[in-house]
C-alpha cells in the first residue's frame, strides 16, 4: 500500500480539510455536504496510489481506476 507513497503537505493539507469538512457533515446529518468524503478519498488515494488496485473480474485493469 506504501508504494509510490506522495506524503507532501498540500496533500496532507487537503487530506486533513477534507475530513474535517465531512465529519462536519456527518455530525450535522448533513447528507449534501458529506460529499467532501469523495475530496477526502482523493487527497487519500494521491498521497497512497497503492490504496487503488483497479481490477475487472479480477484482472488488474488501469481503465477501471478510481
Amino acid at each position: 500500500m506504501t508504494d509510490g507513497k506522495d506524503i507532501i503537505r498540500e496533500k496532507a493539507v487537503a487530506l486533513a480539510q477534507a475530513a474535517d469538512e465531512y465529519w462536519t457533515a456527518i455530525l450535522r446529518k448533513d447528507l449534501p455536504a458529506f460529499a467532501a468524503y469523495q475530496a477526502s478519498f482523493n487527497a487519500q488515494t494521491a498521497m497512497f496510489p497503492g490504496m487503488v488496485h483497479p481490477t475487472v473480474d479480477g484482472q488488474l485493469c488501469p481503465e477501471a481506476g478510481v
